[in-house]
């Protein structure tokens, strides 16, 4: 199956592209055809950037319950920015039909029912994903030449205010 996909993808999707670009080359003549391929790139990749940064804040605000989709959306945003910026007339037409809100659902679906049951993000406590979102309930500690751990959570990192107390004022309060 995998390399049935691949046979797809690096064959006979570009002899389809090929051949749909000498059609509309007959239809449109050359350098229209060539302006209509330099402008689809053109926008697609200022769309697939407008939607790529949309779609990570999505997912930095996403739930345990709603990631999956955010992924999806990320991934084929992704993806269809990299179709967008292929030559070709069939990698425009999936690309811009990945990139429309409207239309992603469509993808998403395929890509759910694909990879949906091979893929699955487990984690411990806040986010599965560091950074995004709820705050990971992991604590990374600080490691002894020895190999134990020295106790506490690790805080990089410097202070950008002043203390409100000196180191002597919280000697002396018994702190």
């Amino acid at each position: 199956m995998f390399r049935a996909n691949l046979f797809i993808i690096f064959v006979v999707v570009p002899i389809v592209e090929i051949a749909l670009l000498v059609q509309v080359g007959q239809l449109l003549g050359f350098w229209p055809t060539m302006g209509l391929v330099v402008l689809t790139a053109a926008v697609g990749s200022s769309i697939a950037a407008r939607e790529g940064t949309a779609a990570l804040a999505a997912l930095s605000q996403s739930g345990p319950d709603t990631i999956s989709v955010k992924i999806a959306d990320a991934a084929i945003i992704l993806v269809c920015g990299f179709l967008l910026l292929t030559p070709g007339i069939l990698t425009d037409a999936v690309g811009l039909l990945g990139l429309f809100p409207l239309t992603r659902p469509i993808l998403r679906r395929i890509v759910m029912k694909q990879f949906g049951k091979r893929v699955k993000i487990s984690h411990f406590g806040g986010s599965p994903m560091p950074g995004f979102g709820q705050q990971n309930a992991n604590h990374q500690t600080e490691m002894s030449a020895d190999g134990s751990a020295s106790g506490g959570p690790v805080v990089g990192g410097r202070a950008s205010t002043k203390p409100r107390h000196t180191e002597q004022e919280h000697r002396e309060s018994g702190h």
